[in-house]
């Protein structure tokens, strides 16, 4: 699955850097628009590249140790997690190989994106709601 992912996400990626869209989908709201982000997330951070590597380097190894010690097997969390190491690695490729990270989604509302960025913030947000899930369900025991 992980493999998959990036290579869904560095396909795009390839066409944004050769093209180099900037249209309108959905009027003002969806907009294909390429960018050079050399921070983090949504372009936080500019030109910080390096350190996002390395940190990206670590996270992605420490992730995947996690996920080899404390995630069931074919679990919704180990997918999950996989969607969020896919995310780290694909976008750590583009700083490995470009020296920045290819946005190219943009959303009115909340900037600038790619295909990593919304497998990281995706993963997040449903293992979040998976763990408030699994309270509850502990405490209403």
């Amino acid at each position: 699955m992980v493999i998959v992912l990036i290579i869904l996400d560095q396909i795009a990626k390839y066409f944004a850097y050769t093209i180099k869209p900037d249209f309108d989908i959905l009027g003002s709201f969806l907009r294909i628009q390429y960018i050079e982000n050399t921070g983090t997330i949504f372009g936080l951070f500019e030109n910080s590249n390096y350190i996002f590597m390395a940190l990206a380097i670590i996270l992605c190894i420490l992730l995947a140790m996690y996920m080899r010690k404390n995630i069931e097997k074919k679990s919704y969390k180990e997918k999950l997690f996989m969607l969020i190491l896919a995310g780290g690695i694909g976008n750590l490729i583009d700083r490995i190989v470009r020296g920045f990270v290819v946005d190219f989604i943009s959303l009115k509302w909340v900037g600038i994106f790619n295909f990593s960025d919304a497998y990281i913030v995706i993963g997040v947000f449903l293992i979040i709601l998976l763990e408030i899930r699994e309270i509850k369900l502990k405490r209403d025991l």
